[in-house]
């Protein structure tokens, strides 16, 4: 008698046990930077650019950098990207792809950013809207969500 090792009985199941998986790390992260976010609500500003915006798994990622008086810094922006179950179609999958790609022209190489960084460690920072600071020193850009 041959028996069916206990793995198998799971299989069918492996995308709703991915699904649930992602979702609770993409909680736990989010959950972090709004923390990031909230912190970085008293912080100085600093004029960025985008240097690389490209797509890495299931989010769009922003590479970004900054100078102040200490020196030259880079940062990340991730932006999460709509997931759903695979279907015969392609429709989730297109809508990633249409999704990635308005981030990604949204965020292109050289865009002018606005940063918010940790004065006590101006290597953290927080990617707050896109746009230019102005003469007076505050921004000009619109904030970003909270997705940071």
């Amino acid at each position: 008698m041959v028996t069916i090792p206990h793995i198998l009985y799971f299989l069918p199941f492996w995308p709703l046990i991915f699904m649930g998986i992602w979702a609770i790390w993409n909680m736990a992260r989010d959950s972090r930077d709004e923390k990031l976010v909230g912190r970085s609500l008293a912080w100085p500003e600093a004029q960025g650019s985008v240097v690389t915006s490209k797509v890495a798994w299931a989010h769009v990622e922003v590479t970004y950098e900054y100078s102040i008086s200490s020196g030259r810094y880079t940062g990340k922006y991730e932006m999460n990207l709509p997931v759903g179950p695979p279907d015969r179609y392609g429709q989730t999958a297109t809508r990633m792809n249409t999704e990635a790609k308005q981030d990604i022209t949204d965020f292109p190489p050289g865009a002018n950013v606005i940063v918010r960084y940790n004065p006590q460690q101006p290597n953290e920072s927080v990617l707050y809207c896109k746009g230019e600071i102005s003469r007076d020193g505050r921004g000009s850009g619109v904030p970003l969500g909270t997705s940071f």
